[in-house]
């Protein structure tokens, strides 16, 4: 038995492993493309960024903008032997750490960092970073606060209207969001509130309500009477029931809606495009849009650009792991 659990266990890892891989190969694309040049992500797009020369003789895996440098006035600056060999790296030829650093100052070499700062500049990344954060939490909060007020009398109601009402929520996750586009449009010019990033936290918050509302009233489903009762006691009325007990106690739905809605908010291109498309405070998607043009595409900003937009929503992943593991193991212990 313990023999075909450690083949199990073996074989498990395997089929892990090479998930992982083929998972991060996208990753490593990326990555290594945000440090090549339109040429290298061509030619080779899955090997390491490849030398540039800084001579004929001499390579290395930075990049300078000045012209190549005199190769018998720099073997006498650091007193190398010449002829130098044409495979010889400057990172093989120098004696230490210290004569390596020098020799890269000498000949003015730098890491490749022009794609990112081409993705910061022409992108406008960092702004529209900060306009995508208001959009996502500004849409979290407003789904969160209509939708579990909203969910709260439909999970603790017991008249068969509600129950219609449910239902009627559920048809909206069929109607296609591309239908109420144009009306939208419409109606936020009337608003004057193109160009505005209130206009899709409003158009996230109503297209996004009707998971959220059913969301939260499964969540209040298992909520026990019990707690509402003693909240009478205390003299809640329902409002301030659900704002001072309730809601607090929502972190479970509220995490969900945030990894459902927040994301889609986060990933969303053609909703920005159409209602924030001309200002230079806008949606991330729409800035990374900067670098396609009808026939050029700059492969190496826009990988430089979306590694710049995976890291904050990889770092809210990270910090809000624990606590979505931790909120759903909460009402596992009683007591």
């Amino acid at each position: 038995m313990s023999v075909i659990n450690s083949r199990f266990r073996w074989i498990s890892y395997i089929v892990l492993s090479v998930f992982s891989i083929v998972t991060l190969f996208p990753f490593y694309i990326m990555i290594m493309g945000s440090f090549k040049t339109q040429q290298e992500i061509i030619e080779t797009p899955y090997g390491f960024p490849n030398d540039v020369e800084l001579s004929r003789n001499i390579r290395w895996f930075y990049i300078r903008d000045e012209t190549p440098i005199n190769i018998e006035t720099f073997a006498d600056e650091f007193r190398l032997e010449l002829p130098i060999n044409p495979n010889k790296k400057i990172a093989e030829i120098a004696r230490s750490e210290e004569h390596l650093q020098e020799m890269l100052n000498y000949i003015g070499a730098h890491i490749r960092t022009s794609n990112y700062v081409m993705a910061v500049k022409r992108g406008n990344l960092i702004l529209n970073l900060v306009a995508t954060m208001i959009i996502m939490f500004g849409s979290v909060a407003v789904l969160s606060l209509f939708g579990g007020m909203a969910g709260y009398p439909l999970a603790k109601s017991r008249y068969r209207l509600f129950n219609v009402l449910l239902v009627f929520f559920l048809l909206g996750l069929t109607m296609p969001r591309m239908l109420a586009l144009v009306p939208l449009y419409k109606m936020m010019i009337q608003l004057n509130l193109l160009n505005n990033p209130l206009s899709l936290i409003l158009i996230y918050g109503a297209s996004r309500m009707s998971i959220t509302i059913i969301v939260f009233s499964t969540f209040y489903k298992a909520i026990p009477g019990d707690l509402e009762d003693a909240g009478e006691i205390d003299g809640l009325n329902r409002v301030g029931f659900f704002f001072r007990i309730l809601l607090p106690l929502s972190k479970i739905p509220v995490l969900t809606v945030f990894i459902v809605s927040g994301t889609f908010v986060y990933n969303d291109y053609l909703t920005p495009l159409l209602f924030m498309g001309d200002s230079s405070f806008t949606h991330i998607q729409v800035g990374l849009a900067q670098f396609v043009g009808a026939q050029t595409w700059f492969f190496g900003p826009i990988f430089a650009g979306v590694t710049i937009a995976i890291l904050p929503m990889l770092l809210i992943y990270l910090l809000m792991n624990k606590t979505f593991i931790s909120g759903v193991t909460a009402g596992a212990v009683k007591g």
